[in-house]
């Protein structure tokens, strides 16, 4: 007669297979997606899909907010893959009136990195990462350029255009979904 499973064993079998289905997803580096969403313009009343963006970080926050996620000083990063092709004087504009929007002026700052820009292309990557031990933040664009610059608070003004005043308020939301 074959033997049965201990209720014992499928009980820790059934554990084991929640436990891996509900954990947050997390890569083999420590980055741990909290969110994903769609980078969105309306023109004319029309929504024009610009990138899809994932948030994930490197620690833990106080809180699931999107005003903890933007000021913690924990490891985060940022991806976009372009839904379309944007022309970089479009896509600095849209990153300045961000900063504006948000209150930082820092001028030299802000202008290495919207400058850093250039046409972006569908399909192609752009990545933000800030490291916590650094106070670094990194802007990486595939096939393109990559610029770091110093500080939280710059972190802080990178973030703020989605978790801070922005036009697409829900979108720092779906950014912070996956937070436990």
């Amino acid at each position: 007669m074959p033997a049965r499973p201990s209720l014992r064993a499928l009980a820790a079998l059934v554990c084991l297979v929640l436990a891996t289905l509900l954990a947050p997803e997390a890569s083999a580096d420590g980055w741990r997606l909290t969110g994903t969403g769609v980078r969105t313009r309306t023109v004319d009343s029309i929504d024009f899909a610009i990138y899809d963006i994932q948030h994930f970080l490197g620690g833990s926050v106080a809180e699931k907010t999107k005003h903890r996620v933007m000021v913690a000083d924990v490891s985060k990063k940022i991806v976009w893959t372009m839904r379309r092709d944007v022309k970089a004087e479009t896509m600095q504009a849209a990153l300045r009136a961000g900063f504006a929007r948000n209150g930082y002026t820092d001028a030299s700052r802000i202008a290495l990195f919207v400058n850093a820009f250039h046409n972006l292309r569908a399909g192609q990557h752009v990545t933000i990462t800030y490291d916590a031990d650094t106070k670094r933040t990194v802007l990486a664009i595939e096939g393109g350029s990559a610029i770091g610059i110093g500080g939280p608070e710059f972190m802080r003004a990178v973030w703020a255009q989605w978790f801070g005043a922005t036009d697409q308020p829900a979108l720092g939301e779906q950014l912070i979904a996956k937070l436990p």
